[in-house]
């Protein structure tokens, strides 16, 4: 990716679909939203970083693979929230950010026993070394994070385990061959 492809302005507005909090559902049960940052995170053989979180309360749930990043403090860019997030999850300090590649709204899911009801918008990333570091303790997301991995495209691909955002695949696919190449137009998703 050209340098004017990973800093180009993102010319996106993190607006939501819903104000940050939380909130009763009719069942009483408890509904967190937020808005959310994760990182396509690329190293230098193109592969993508993914995590891997598994609810031990549930001995059925096969888990599922996600991108690194989290919820966004008032007034944070996705860039820096995304920023912290990687500090605070695997150590990493200095990974080159580019903008918004992607955006998802409405995604929801439980974790931790409470429901999640959150807009994501995704960055592209990059981090050449591959080497991760260790998780502030403080951090309780980065302790539910069961493993991670690099995966190629090619992996990615042929997977039948579960991976978020569905559409993963396609977002790596329109960045062309990785951050070798120039992301021009955003990749909006629903």
């Amino acid at each position: 990716m050209t340098a004017a492809g990973r800093n180009g302005a993102t010319g996106w507005t993190c607006r939501s679909i819903a104000e940050p909090g939380e909130l009763k559902a009719p069942d009483g049960e408890t509904v967190v939203r937020r808005e959310v940052a994760r990182v396509v995170l690329f190293d230098d053989r193109d592969r993508v970083l993914l995590f891997f979180y598994r609810d031990l309360r549930e001995p059925m749930d096969p888990g599922y693979w996600y991108l690194p990043g989290g919820g966004m403090e008032p007034g944070e860019s996705p860039q820096d929230a995304v920023r912290r997030e990687l500090r605070e999850e695997v150590g990493i300090e200095a990974a080159e950010l580019g903008r918004v590649i992607h955006q998802v709204r409405g995604v929801t899911f439980r974790h931790d026993g409470r429901v999640f009801e959150q807009d994501e918008w995704h960055v592209v990333g990059w981090w050449p070394d591959g080497r991760l570091g260790a998780t502030q303790g403080d951090d309780a997301e980065a302790e539910s994070v069961a493993a991670h991995r690099w995966w190629s495209i090619e992996e990615l691909d042929a997977s039948s385990d579960r991976i978020y955002p569905d559409d993963l695949v396609h977002v790596v696919r329109s960045l062309g061959a990785g951050p070798s190449e120039t992301v021009s137009e955003p990749v909006v998703g629903d």
